[in-house]
């Protein structure tokens, strides 16, 4: 067997846990794709890309080496641990960043070029070709895709920041992972906010958690207690959640939402609500692959059987938005009294 080969067949098998924090991390690849995709409602679209590649983005993805779409995305299935199906649709693009995948799974068996079938707006198909040794810088998750850039593809290598938006009286939080950042301490942000209240007239105060995959399940709790303590009919909350919204990003929402009777917009969570926690690993011997695994049973809605933390307004976001520069869950967040 090759290397990818036996890569794959390991992702197979710690697949078959069921369990989304039990995964084989990815060893570095010189066989990337120069572009980025995302799974949306409408299918799976080219969102962000090298130069040379950039006439690809907003066209949809429909084949691969000459298997339609959703057949390789039902192999991928197998090699992609997860708890619910919305993990799986999340994750499926960034897994499809790895070529050597591809061949381990046996969708392209001679390792020659990748043909990778693309369609246009206007229905138009065109197909692309990628060599097996294509060496790229990682594309950003997502580019600028339309004129305008919506909020949430701002400061994307913050792990979370802020602004008043005074048109609207509202005030908007990017959080992007729940980690620590140094020079700007969740302490710091919390007493700037906490002035903003006091100064500005805030009507809402949005959270908006889509694409977090997690960290400290407990790093906003201050600034959630001090919302708590202050929280009048003055303001309003929101949390936005998606696809890739996932462990201690999922268990944020959950707080968020018991705590200050946050009304949860946009997708499904990939995370599930009750799910395992705390994450080591170990490297096997002779691989070298790297095995996570968590070490905590986490109950946070005491439901085993939900998969998935669901919306109270279920908007999904589409390639037309971010075309167009804008986000249907931010609209219809201002748009409410």
């Amino acid at each position: 067997m090759t290397a990818s080969q036996v890569m794959v067949k390991f992702m197979e098998l710690v697949a078959l846990v069921g369990d989304s924090h039990t995964t084989v991390q990815q060893t570095t690849s010189t066989s990337m794709l120069p572009f980025s995709l995302f799974n949306f409602s409408s299918g799976i679209f080219v969102i962000s890309s090298t130069p040379e590649f950039r006439f690809l983005i907003g066209q949809r993805l429909i084949e691969i080496n000459g298997y339609p779409i959703a057949s390789v995305m039902e192999r991928y299935r197998e090699i992609i641990p997860h708890e619910n199906e919305y993990w799986v649709s999340y994750q499926f693009p960034k897994y499809l960043k790895n070529l050597n995948l591809m061949y381990g799974l046996g969708l392209n068996q001679d390792n020659r070029e990748n043909r990778f079938m693309f369609q246009n707006s206007q229905g138009g198909v065109q197909e692309i070709r990628i060599s097996s040794g294509t060496e790229v810088e990682d594309t950003v998750f997502f580019s600028k895709v339309g004129e305008e850039v919506p909020l949430f593809l701002r400061n994307q290598s913050e792990n979370y920041w802020y602004e008043y938006l005074s048109k609207n009286h509202t005030l908007y939080f990017k959080y992007n992972r729940c980690l620590e950042m140094k020079g700007k301490s969740i302490a710091n942000i919390t007493d700037m906010i906490m002035d903003d209240l006091k100064k500005r007239e805030v009507r809402k105060v949005v959270f908006d958690l889509r694409f977090n995959e997690g960290g400290r399940s407990d790093l906003l709790e201050p600034l959630i207690e001090e919302l708590r303590f202050n929280q009048s009919s003055q303001f309003k909350v929101y949390v936005i959640i998606n696809n890739g919204t996932f462990s201690a990003g999922v268990s944020t929402a959950i707080s968020l939402k018991n705590k200050l009777n946050g009304i949860l917009v946009g997708e499904p969570t990939g995370g599930k609500p009750d799910s395992f926690g705390n994450v080591a690993s170990f490297v096997l011997p002779n691989t070298k692959l790297m095995i996570s695994y968590p070490t905590r049973k986490l109950h946070f809605i005491g439901n085993e059987n939900m998969t998935s933390l669901y919306p109270d307004i279920p908007l999904a976001l589409d390639i037309e938005d971010l075309l167009h520069g804008t986000d249907n869950a931010m609209q219809y967040i201002l748009s409410t009294y």
